[in-house]
């Protein structure tokens, strides 16, 4: 019985923060379905399908709901100069071990200079 408990618990503490993500790029399938998302760890990037995908529980502010029922709502959006592409940004890749993954240095006989 202790046993069951610990492991509950553990599982908990497990799910609670070490896995909180961003989608960083939707990935359709064959039939232009989306299937598959890139999510942005803390340690990298990982490919997961959808259905294993649960968005976090936000409760609204009662008072904030009331407040905007009697205003009219007006947005303006601005694209902002200073985007960063997610090619742009160099993201260090980790083993499911959480070793850090180096790039081979290539051998290029190409451009070597032997004298």
């Amino acid at each position: 019985m202790k046993y069951r408990i610990k492991l509950l618990s553990d599982l908990r503490q497990r799910f609670r923060k070490a896995y909180l993500t961003k989608i960083i790029e939707l990935i359709p399938g064959r039939d232009g379905e989306i299937r598959t998302v890139r999510l942005k760890t803390q340690h990298g990037s990982v490919i997961r399908p959808v259905q294993r995908i649960f968005p976090l529980e936000i409760q609204a502010i009662a008072n904030n709901d009331k407040e905007l029922k009697g205003e009219s709502i007006s947005v303006k959006c601005a694209k902002p100069e200073n985007v960063l592409n997610t090619n742009d940004v160099l993201v260090k890749k980790y083993t499911s071990s959480g070793r850090l993954v180096k790039e081979p240095k290539r051998l290029d006989l190409l451009n070597y200079d032997c004298y």
